[in-house]
């Protein structure tokens, strides 16, 4: 994923853990996204420091060792385009070969179709998905997940409620 974190946790039990990919690595069964931690103001991007950390603290002591802070987002159809016309793929394995990147990820919210399309192009280490627990149809998610699997891609669920 792109810009992931994985601590060396001894807690990680808390919250239980699996296997990430194919490096043995540990992951917590749950992560921390960071795209909304609080902001200064209302200000989106102008991150409040001390609560933040406070709220990442808390997560590590609980066992969680996945912080997600950026990925490739939405990589749907039309941004699939864009991907392709700007090299960005590229880019971020450059940046990976670099040590700057150490999971490459995605998420995505298309067409199982054009999920397909972005695994047949792109060597990735995880996909995340919006899977509901109550409701696995939508996005075509249970379809969605299916894929990444039989491509052997790990995957991340993001709001699964």
């Amino acid at each position: 994923m792109v810009g992931s974190i994985f601590s060396k946790n001894p807690l990680m039990t808390t919250i239980g853990i699996r296997v990430f990919g194919n490096g043995g690595e540990l992951g917590s069964l749950l992560g921390f996204g960071c795209m909304r931690l609080p902001a200064r103001n209302g200000v989106a991007g102008d991150i409040d420091e001390n609560p933040a950390a406070r709220m990442v603290g808390y997560a590590i002591k609980r066992g969680v060792n996945y912080f997600d802070f950026y990925l490739a987002h939405n990589l749907d159809a039309a941004n699939l385009r864009i991907y392709d016309n700007f090299c960005i793929h590229d880019f971020l394995k450059a940046k990976r070969r670099e040590g700057c990147i150490r999971h490459l990820g995605f998420s995505f919210h298309d067409s199982v179709k054009a999920l397909g399309e972005a695994v047949e192009r792109y060597d990735w280490d995880f996909g995340q998905l919006l899977l509901k627990y109550l409701d696995r149809g939508v996005q075509e998610a249970e379809g969605q997940y299916d894929a990444l699997t039989r491509a052997g891609i790990p995957v991340i669920v993001t709001k699964p409620v």
